[in-house]
């Protein structure tokens, strides 16, 4: 009997069921389906027209006017200082203090200054803790970075736009009035020689600044790292001595992208006026001599470069952007690209030098300019029985690029566009415009237009390139190496490749 119940129970469920469905297929609407059923299957969707034409009815609106492009304006303070800056887009804000000071500056008792202060920036100063500052920087959420070269100091600071009185305040103070306590240099020095030994461990840098000691005397001959026995004499009166000396006003830059000029000058301003005042240290004359320097190291590798002097430096603006353009027209690299195919694969020096050559490792066109000088030719490293072939291949290529043949307009091409490319992307960032402002301002005293930069490079000739190449190697060659000596030619060799 039980049995009997369960099979009337599912007929009479299974007779609902069948009256349901057929309820619902009479409501069924007879349309081809929706466009969610077109996707992802069922009833084919409704045609749609493509995203290239405009739905009827619809008014399409046209392009948005261009946005005028950005200026850099410029104040020059009484006391000599001066505020630079661009209203870039975006919510970001990228100050920095740029200063005419650097190894160049340092007299003989004050070497590895400027390097040890790049690692004791944003530290304690007349007016704030080295807690207050990193308390204060954390609240505005600021990213900072301090930066010494030989012509050139930098005090960097990125935050947002809402910030700005904060930031300018707290970058100025850290710049214009650091307090060098005795235990935080000691600290500083401590990081520091543990940095100078992992250089002196680098190859490329101990070639670099062996270069430019050979290369110069004078300013530009200056360690731009600190050397290790300078290092222990280094006395916070020393420091305050050379920061007295090279802060000065007249050699203080405050740059900025993505703010308003006036309302940075009416921050900036009333700080900038205790700065002190005076041109501050004499620079020492840098006068070219060219030579050679080998240095043997526990390598089997052997570490060069080989350099001509480049007369005129970033003020002869026109030869200086001829041989950044040629810097990439060389290009090379690593016998190994870490980037994959096409990194850097089409340039002169990686077709010409690596691509033929299996015992160089690395070939790369060099390029260290300055005000009024700078080096420019080809280092590399190479198997040290193979350091004579590798001196003659450079000494090849310098010649070749003299050659009113030796270019190909499609190589200067490439070079002019990668240029142009290369310039054009980095501006993209506002940290960059930033930088690029104040060292533009240090060095010309104004800030060149983006279209006048293009326009030089568009006018370059192959005739323009060779000519600047003919002048450097008119003078004196610098060649130096490091590791495996057995097998460099001796200078008098290299001279008379050279005529």
């Amino acid at each position: 009997r039980s049995a009997l119940v369960v099979r009337r129970t599912s007929g009479a469920m299974a007779v609902r069921a069948s009256q349901v469905a057929r309820a619902l297929a009479v409501k069924e609407p007879t349309s081809s389906g929706s466009f969610l059923s077109g996707l992802f299957g069922g009833h084919s969707a409704k045609k749609l027209p493509p995203l290239s034409v405009a739905l009827p009815g619809v008014e399409v609106p046209g392009p948005p006017a261009a946005a005028p492009p950005s200026k850099t304006q410029i104040h020059k303070c009484e006391n000599g200082a001066i505020i630079a800056s661009e209203n870039t887009p975006g919510a970001t804000l990228c100050l920095g203090v740029y200063l005419h000071a650097g190894s160049k500056f340092e007299g003989v008792q004050q070497a590895g200054c400027s390097h040890l202060m790049e690692r004791l920036a944003f530290r304690s100063t007349h007016h704030r803790s080295h807690f207050r500052v990193t308390r204060e920087a954390e609240a505005i959420g600021a990213f900072m970075q301090a930066n010494a070269n030989r012509e050139q100091m930098s005090f960097t600071l990125d935050t947002l736009k809402s910030h700005l009185p904060e930031a300018v305040d707290l970058l100025v103070d850290c710049v214009a009035n650091p307090e060098f306590l005795p235990n935080e240099v000691k600290a500083a020095k401590e990081i520091l020689a543990k940095d100078i030994e992992n250089l002196e461990k680098d190859p490329t840098n101990l070639v670099n600044e062996m270069c430019h000691n050979i290369a110069f005397s004078g300013g530009l001959s200056r360690p731009m790292v600190c050397p290790k026995e300078a290092l222990k004499g280094i006395s916070p009166g020393m420091l305050r001595h050379f920061a007295k000396r090279n802060f000065t006003a007249p050699r203080f830059v405050l740059a900025a992208a993505g703010c308003d000029h006036e309302q940075l000058k009416q921050i900036a301003e009333p700080l900038l006026a205790a700065l002190p005042p005076g041109d501050g240290a004499a620079e020492e004359p840098t006068k070219y001599l060219g030579g050679y320097a080998g240095v043997k190291g526990d390598d089997n590798l052997t570490h060069m470069s080989m350099a001509f002097h480049f007369e005129g430096g970033w003020r002869d603006l026109k030869s200086a952007t001829t041989l950044t353009v040629l810097n990439l027209l060389m290009g090379g690299g690593g016998s190994f690209s870490a980037g994959g195919p096409g990194k850097g694969m089409y340039s002169r020096l990686y077709m010409r030098v690596l691509n033929r050559f299996n015992w160089a490792q690395n070939c790369t066109g060099m390029s260290s300019i300055f005000n009024d000088h700078g080096l420019i030719g080809i280092s590399g490293s190479c198997y040290g029985p193979s350091a004579g072939r590798f001196v003659d291949v450079m000494c090849e290529e310098m010649l070749n690029l003299a050659k009113k043949d030796g270019i190909s307009k499609v190589e200067l091409d490439r070079a002019k566009a990668a240029t142009q490319s290369s310039v054009l992307m980095n501006l993209e960032s506002p940290a960059v415009v930033s930088e690029d402002i104040g060292r533009q301002v240090l060095t010309y005293g104004d800030r060149k237009s983006l279209a006048e930069f293009n326009a030089m490079i568009e006018s370059l000739t192959v005739d323009d390139v060779a000519a600047a190449v003919e002048k450097l190697l008119k003078t004196p060659p610098t060649l130096v190496a490091y590791g495996d000596l057995a097998d460099v030619p001796r200078m008098s060799t290299i001279e008379s490749r050279f005529g």
